[in-house]
């Protein structure tokens, strides 16, 4: 399954400074798509059924202390998702095929915002959507979401700072 989260540092900033409409959200644009992938893994494992979880590999980068501290706190946020959000592990994706894989879908996620934005038509959309299982695109607007059914919606979450 591969799913992404697209979000542009422009809508990043109209996030950041309506908290009253979009509550606290990350400093870094990056924390805040992290946390609404985890989001919408725990959400599709839900859906899935009783005994799904799943377990995050990351690159082991400087960065990852800081990214499973934050994994943490997200679970600790979020308890409908903590019981299918098993562990969050370093891993090399020279060494690890899934990490490249995950790699991979967000490379294709990237070209479509590239290609979203360059032109916002329904074929840019639909030609993603068939190729992914589900893609959150912050580029401008959240409200493209509006009435959409539960499993299409964005999953909820309470994002940590």
């Amino acid at each position: 399954m591969a799913l992404g989260v697209t979000l542009s540092v422009p809508f990043h900033n109209v996030m950041k400074s309506d908290p009253e409409k979009f509550g606290r959200i990350p400093d870094i644009p990056y924390r805040l798509a992290f946390q609404q992938i985890i989001a919408e893994c725990g959400k599709a494992m839900k859906l899935l059924g009783r005994g799904n979880v799943v377990t995050f590999g990351h690159d082991n980068g400087d960065d990852f202390p800081a990214l499973q501290q934050l994994y943490k706190e997200f679970k600790r946020r979020n308890p409908p998702y903590s019981g299918v959000l098993a562990d969050f592990v370093p891993l090399d994706d020279k060494f690890h095929p899934p990490v490249q894989a995950a790699d991979v879908a967000a490379w294709i996620t990237f070209q479509f915002a590239n290609n979203y934005l360059d032109d916002p038509t329904g074929n840019n959309t639909k030609r993603l959507w068939q190729s992914m299982y589900k893609i959150v695109n912050w580029l401008d607007n959240p409200e493209v979401h509006v009435g959409s059914d539960y499993e299409t919606a964005p999953a909820k979450a309470v994002y940590a700072p």
